[in-house]
């Protein structure tokens, strides 16, 4: 899109979401965003934070990561990006398993769903609920990284 205004790092903890909510509101309003969009802007970035906790978490259970938020606009200011990305530090036992290239997600047992196919079904869920509130909403899966990338764009109505 354009130049990155803003990088927001907050712990990849729910109570936090409020402060992603209150930053991606604050660069919506300097673009010029009108009231209803700028609460759709907040209900996608509530939504891709949660996703992006949920899916760390779904890799490493006692992760104590952050989430990243990057904030962009053109320089016509007609559209704003926002991108999360969460981020789980990998132990010295996780960080051996991923250079062999196993998963660290749990395999399922017979009859059950796995790890991956639930963590696959909340993030696309999520990802259905993102796409009504912004104009685009793209996500990338890190699993070398145990993260999530979503990209979600609003653009100001001219």
């Amino acid at each position: 899109m354009a130049a990155k205004i803003a990088e927001l790092r907050i712990p990849a903890d729910p109570r936090y979401i409020l402060v992603a909510k209150r930053s991606a509101v604050a660069f919506g309003s300097i673009i010029g965003l009108d009231i209803e969009a700028l609460d759709d802007l907040s209900i996608a970035v509530a939504q891709a934070c949660e996703n992006a906790i949920a899916m760390t978490k779904e890799w490493v259970d006692d992760c104590v990561g952050e989430l990243r938020l990057e904030f962009a606009m053109s320089p016509e200011a007609e559209g704003l990006e926002v991108r999360v990305r969460a981020v789980c530090p990998k132990t010295d036992s996780q960080q051996g398993e991923s250079d062999h290239g196993t998963s660290s997600l749990p395999a399922a047992l017979p009859g059950e769903h796995s790890s991956q196919e639930d963590a696959a079904a909340m993030l696309d869920m999520g990802l259905r609920l993102m796409q009504l509130f912004v104009d685009d909403c793209r996500y990338r899966v890190d699993e070398q990284h145990h993260g999530v990338h979503i990209r979600l764009t609003k653009y100001r109505l001219l």
